[in-house]
Parts: structure tokens; sequence; C-alpha cells
């Protein structure tokens, strides 16, 4: 990534909720069925505190895509908005206010072996990530420090996650936010690899 693309992070207070993102369009390899699902399973005082923005794809294709019919999605409303397709620059916007970016993929295939590029945005947009470990994204998010790691791709490891998220405090997020941003700049951004790159090419 190219870390001058991204502003700097709002930082948001959580007093008002924990703001989640999910950028991209859900196939096979990223499953918004139990992210949807494991929202659902919170108790109502707490799912009032979760917005999550899905930026990528309108209900209707959630809905013709996966598990949960068209009014069961309506239903989460005003608590998950559906943007449909949006440009890259919203959704750096939407990045820089959001709490967790949101990854939840199954541990095979594709996504046990591809690394997904939405990860080295939202760290460099200083955005910590909510997601399970697949490839090796455990070199990268550890539990509590950049992000939060959830055990699996079951609702039920999803909602505990999303409990896990809303109990956190200004100051603990804003660690985890700064924790976040360095990783992207000293994992992804193309400066740090531009040296060891040319190395080879020459070699």
């Amino acid at each position: 990534v190219d870390h001058t693309e991204f502003r700097d992070h709002e930082r948001p207070s959580l007093r008002d909720g924990v703001r989640l993102l999910y950028a991209g369009a859900p196939g096979r390899k990223d499953m918004l069925d139990p992210l949807l699902a494991g929202f659902s399973r919170l108790p109502d005082d707490l799912r009032s505190r979760v917005h999550l923005v899905i930026a990528g794809i309108s209900r209707h294709q959630a809905a013709a895509s996966s598990g949960s019919g068209e009014s069961a999605l309506a239903a989460l409303e005003p608590n998950v908005t559906f943007l449909g397709r949006v440009p890259r620059s919203r959704v750096l916007d939407l990045l820089a206010g959001s709490h967790f970016s949101v990854l939840i993929r199954p541990d095979a295939g594709y996504a046990a072996y591809g690394f997904p590029s939405k990860v080295p945005e939202s760290l460099a947009a200083g955005c910590p990530v909510f997601l399970n470990h697949t490839s090796d994204l455990d070199r990268y998010i550890r539990d509590g420090e950049a992000g939060i790691v959830v055990g699996g791709y079951g609702p039920d490891d999803v909602r505990v996650g999303l409990e896990r998220a809303l109990a956190l405090d200004d100051v603990t997020w804003e660690g985890m936010s700064r924790a976040a941003h360095g990783i992207g700049l000293r994992s992804f951004d193309y400066r740090t690899w531009q040296q060891a790159l040319s190395g080879f090419v020459r070699r």
C-alpha cells in the first residue's frame, strides 16, 4: 500500500457504539452470514450499540447470495446499512471513521492460502481489524493489539467478539488504532520493501 493515500483516522468515541465496516464483494472467500447472524444474536441493548456498514453490495444482492432473506436483512436496519458499490475514495473515508473493519473467512480453500488485500489497507488507515485467523494473518494481527481475533467463523464466535468490542474503552481502542497504523506502515507500505526488491531484481 501507499500510506500517503490514507488520511488520519477520526478516532470517534466508543460512547456512541462500535462502528464496523465490511468493504468488498463477499463470495466463497468472505462470509457475511456468520457476521449478520452473530450480530442478530446479541442482546437488544448491545445490538443497538453496534453500527455495521456494508460497502460493496446492496441489501438485495446480499439476500440473493446468503441464507438470509431480504425481510430479515431489512429488520436489522438502521444498525446495518448496505451502501451498494461505492468508489474507493468513499471506502477510505469509511475506514477513517470506523472502529474496526471486518473480515470473516472459512479456514479452507482460497481463504486459507490467499492474503486479503483489505487487511493492509485497514491497518494503513489506522483501523483495527475484527477477524478470524486464516492464511498467515496471525503474523500481523494479534488479539487485542491491532484487532480482535475471534475463535472461528461461526455466529457465536462473532457474537462473542462483538461483545468484547463493545466492552472496550476509548483509550484501549486508540492504542489498537495506533498499533494498526504502525503495522501498516512497517509491514505493508511499498517504501519499506523498495531496497530489498530492487536488490532482488538486480541479482
